[in-house]
């Protein structure tokens, strides 16, 4: 049986719904020519020069990949894009490539068929990438911060925009620290008064927490700048920033500055558990001089108290990645990771990432179990692709392959509960 699986990708649209892991858009690489004539080129996802529509789903039950072909109004937004899932329903805003930022707003129809529709942006922000975008209250979609063209108009709520002023961006681009919000049934667009804010800035992360509150982290402006290792508190009733908080002492345990770094919760932000406490890994991104950084970290929010740990994580780092959680039970969460750029041996090889890795945060499987349990459900698919003696020479010795080299999928389970 020929399997295909996913292209090797970073900066995507990722999420999952319904036991359901889905992939749309991003960036890859090709490969020009040969020997010491070869060219890395980037190409964006869906690559425009093509008819290719599809969003790739992985099925968390069967752990088998297949396409789902997408119609209506496609977009073609390449990496970047900033996204929340609200009911049946994906929406997504801008991106950007090497020559250009995008505004476009499309929402995407997940029940049936997977139909695309563009919406109105008009008010709404700026043509930007890497910037955030999370579900506020069930009607509502909140925007915040990214990379990109000059406000549409001067902010009377106090947002800022800061000019990149380096070599290759002489066309008007620079960060902003906007806050919008789109509300779903009217269709509308607003600039948001949410006073004091974080700084204006890209690749950051924001992730709802609970069921009145998301998590900003890190962020950064200029490509080898450090960025920020701060925590901000975004208030989804009000819509009001508090923060930012620190390392309140030289030998407090805290992450270092980054961006393009992923941030994915551990509980699910919907249940009652999360008011109470609240668990986030933050896995490796970009600092200083756009080096990748090697560490991962799980941040424990309980009350008003923050206190982060660090994991000893034996993957590859890397950044532009994209990482997502499927909640099982109440402390038992699984965490997916795929894609991202490595850090290259030689500048003839290819930056970008394939292959899925499914982490079992407080899960009560062993590893054994966990590939048991793939290889059994599908034992004739996987055993015509010879993936059942790569796991099972995992069974014995409980060992993480990287995924660099095109394995389909690695299972790692943290021995220790997280909670």
């Amino acid at each position: 049986m020929d399997v295909e699986f996913p292209t090797a990708r970073r900066a995507s649209v990722m999420f999952i719904r319904d036991h359901q892991l889905m992939l749309w858009g991003g960036m890859t690489q090709i490969i020009l020519g040969e020997g010491g004539e070869r060219l890395i080129i980037d190409v964006d996802l869906p690559n425009p020069d093509s008819d290719e529509t599809a969003l790739e789903v992985f099925d968390l039950d069967t752990f088998l990949w297949k396409k789902e072909e997408t119609t209506g109004n496609v977009p073609r937004m390449a990496q970047g894009s900033s996204f929340a899932v609200v009911g049946d329903s994906l929406y997504v805003y801008g991106g950007m490539n090497d020559e250009d930022y995008f505004d476009g707003f499309y929402k995407l129809n997940l029940e049936g068929e997977f139909n695309w529709t563009k919406l109105q942006a008009s008010d709404g922000p700026t043509a930007k990438g890497f910037g955030a975008m999370v579900a506020a209250g069930g009607e509502n979609l909140v925007t915040f911060g990214g990379v990109g063209n000059r406000l549409l108009k001067e902010s009377k709520h106090g947002a800022k925009f800061v000019a990149d002023k380096s070599f290759n961006h002489e066309f008007g681009s620079g960060w902003n620290n906007a806050l919008h919000e789109y509300n779903i049934k009217s269709g509308l667009w607003r600039e948001v008064n949410c006073g004091a804010r974080p700084f204006p800035c890209e690749k950051l992360t924001l992730n709802r927490i609970d069921k009145h509150r998301a998590l900003m982290f890190g962020g950064k402006q200029e490509k080898y700048s450090a960025g920020s290792r701060e925590v901000f508190f975004l208030d989804l009733d009000s819509l009001t920033w508090d923060g930012p908080y620190g390392p309140t002492s030289p030998d407090q345990k805290w992450p270092g500055a980054r961006g393009l770094h992923s941030c994915a919760c551990l509980v699910d932000p919907d249940s009652d558990l999360a008011e109470a406490e609240q668990r986030l890994a933050v896995f490796w991104g970009e600092g200083l001089e756009a080096r990748i950084l090697s560490d991962v970290w799980v941040l424990t929010i309980m009350g008003t108290g923050m206190e982060w740990k660090e994991l000893k994580i034996p993957l590859r780092p890397r950044k532009y990645h994209m990482s997502c959680s499927h909640h099982i039970k109440e402390r038992q969460t699984d965490l997916f990771l795929y894609g991202g750029n490595k850090q290259r041996k030689s500048v003839l090889e290819r930056h970008v990432m394939t292959g899925l890795t499914i982490f079992h945060f407080g899960s009560v499987r062993t590893l054994q179990q966990s590939c048991l349990e793939i290889v059994k459900s599908n034992w004739d698919f996987y055993g015509q692709i010879q993936l059942p003696q790569h796991i099972l020479s995992m069974l014995g010795t409980g060992a993480i392959e990287d995924t660099d080299g095109g394995t389909p999928l690695s299972v790692y389970p943290l021995e220790k509960d997280f909670h």
